[in-house]
């Protein structure tokens, strides 16, 4: 599966702005286990209990967005549309 462009797709699609989307794919999913994990960033962006991984411009100046959760708003869940997609 092509990862970037999943994580890039579905993130557009649940309403994530581009610049997290971009931190999230070209810096934390690659490196997620190396470098973010058990970092205070990590351990920040649980406490304020975000529903996606911010950007660390959005994260400090407190910028969130209402992602959009597919059961709720449309009835089915679309993350398997976009895996099969990108398979």
């Amino acid at each position: 599966m092509n990862r970037t462009k999943y994580h890039t797709e579905y993130g557009r699609h649940s309403l994530i702005p581009d610049c997290c989307i971009r931190f999230f794919v070209e810096e934390w999913d690659p490196f997620f286990e190396n470098k973010w994990r058990g970092t205070a960033y990590e351990g920040a962006i649980r406490e304020q209990a975000y529903d996606y991984v911010p950007c660390p411009q959005c994260f400090y100046t407190n910028k969130r967005v209402k992602i959009r959760i597919c059961m709720d708003e449309c009835g089915h869940e679309c993350d398997g549309e976009f895996k099969r997609a990108n398979a």
